[in-house]
């Protein structure tokens, strides 16, 4: 008797895995190596399946070190969408790059995904991918006029304050902008959470005058419930924050209040906070192994963490401070050019056999029309003529690490609130395409 058939359904189904191809460049403090190709053992330690590298001095970019190699690392990895590649490959290359900074006991280096290969199983290009990266945000111009005066201001606010207070407000500080600057979520996380460590008991004297055991609707603690000071004060932020009352306060501005609309949208309670806390500090030996999705984790914390340290400093400095918001400066790619291509193009990027990469012009530091920051890009293709026709359509994918939000007017609550582009997070599985225009066509208009 014929076996019943039974309903499929389509969210369980999971999508067939891609053979992608990524080439990453990591800047070194070699000198002079050989370039010789040498091929990855066990190359799953790194979560692909095969890979291969080998440093060419000849190659550099805006954070290579003078007269250095550049390590340039080639991996081939399988995943169910051009968004999963792309994360699995850039993983592969700061475990590539962790493990040059423990080899040299040099620092630790970003590694740049430079291009990527959606390829068949004989390992023939389906869809080429090229990233660009702008390296660091940067500050409009527009405020050039203005911003010694208002730096000055603040750094005269600091100076003002009783040597104690002084003290644990320039060690929050201070640690901010290591939690800015780092590229790794969890040393960021960790550097925004030891920030807010300085300041914990002084914001729970603030938020909390008559102790830290009567009842707090925001913390949600319960009349006589004791609790450390310094776990309090942090306590509160967050409940501030998952409340959303972050930008209903005297001292915030449009800028950071707009900036944390857009990125608080989830809740972190103050035992998950801590307890992520825990687990980075401790190396996981709880669990008895890293979670796959912990990096995710900590990169949406780290950014709940470094805007309500933000906060926290700005309410001890009191209502009249001022200061810039902090950009990503995670060096992730700001953009990101693709080519599909009608039939499977017979080059195997395994070996560095891509299609001739399309012509890109690009600068930055322009102002647009509402005062912010954006690069201006170009594309033509100056591959062959058979290679121009087997292409089939084309997309320009850009991305944001908050740049726009470098802006500061003199009255920033005047200033329209910018709408945030796409930031790497939120990119799409998959470039949005639009039709290819030759080169020809473009030279004829």
């Amino acid at each position: 008797m014929p076996t019943p058939m039974t309903e499929v359904n389509e969210e369980s189904i999971i999508p067939l895995e891609n053979i992608y191809i990524a080439q990453l460049l990591i800047p070194t403090a070699i000198v002079d190596p050989s370039t010789s190709r040498v091929q990855i053992e066990k190359p799953e330690s790194l979560g692909v399946t095969r890979g291969y590298f080998y440093f060419d001095p000849q190659r550099t970019n805006d954070l290579s070190m003078p007269g250095s190699a550049m390590a340039i690392l080639t991996v081939e990895v399988l995943a169910n969408s051009l968004r999963a590649a792309e994360d699995q490959s850039i993983r592969a290359g700061e475990r590539f790059s962790a493990a040059i900074s423990g080899f040299l006991g040099t620092p630790y280096q970003e590694p740049h995904i430079e291009k990527l290969a959606k390829v068949d199983i004989g390992r023939y290009i389906l869809a080429q991918h090229q990233y660009i990266h702008m390296l660091q945000p940067f500050v409009s111009s527009s405020v050039s006029g203005s911003l010694p005066q208002q730096l000055g201001e603040y750094v005269r606010l600091v100076a003002l304050m009783d040597e104690s207070l002084r003290e644990q407000l320039q060690g929050a500080i201070h640690w901010y902008g290591l939690a800015v600057a780092s590229g790794d979520p969890a040393v960021g996380y960790l550097s925004a959470w030891i920030g807010l460590e300085y300041l914990g008991a002084l914001l729970s004297e603030h938020w909390h005058p008559l102790g830290v055991k009567v009842s707090c609707n925001t913390c949600g603690n319960a009349s006589g419930k004791d609790r450390a000071r310094g776990n309090a004060g942090i306590e509160h932020a967050l409940g501030l924050a998952a409340r959303r009352q972050l930008w209903d306060t005297s001292s915030m501005d449009t800028q950071l209040r707009t900036l944390l609309e857009s990125e608080l949208q989830v809740a972190v309670t103050f035992n998950d906070a801590e307890t992520l806390r825990n687990r980075l500090v401790h190396g996981f030996k709880e669990q008895g192994k890293v979670p796959s999705d912990y990096f995710a984790e900590a990169n949406l914390y780290r950014r709940h963490m470094i805007h309500i340290l933000n906060y926290c400093i700005r309410v001890m400095m009191g209502k009249n401070s001022r200061s810039l918001i902090a950009a990503d400066h995670r060096t992730r790619p700001d953009f990101r050019y693709s080519l599909e291509f009608k039939e499977p193009l017979p080059r195997d990027p395994f070996v560095e056999q891509w299609f001739n990469e399309p012509k890109i012009s690009h600068s930055y530091g322009r102002i647009g029309s509402d005062n912010t920051p954006s690069g201006e890009f170009e594309y033509a293709q100056w591959g062959t003529k058979a290679e121009a026709e087997a292409i089939k359509l084309d997309a320009m994918d850009h991305f944001s690490r908050g740049a726009q939000l470098y802006d500061l007017t003199a009255d920033p609550n005047k200033r329209e609130p910018v709408e945030p582009s796409p930031t790497w997070e939120d990119r799409a599985e998959e470039p949005n395409w639009r039709p290819f225009v030759p080169l020809e066509e473009n030279t004829s208009q």
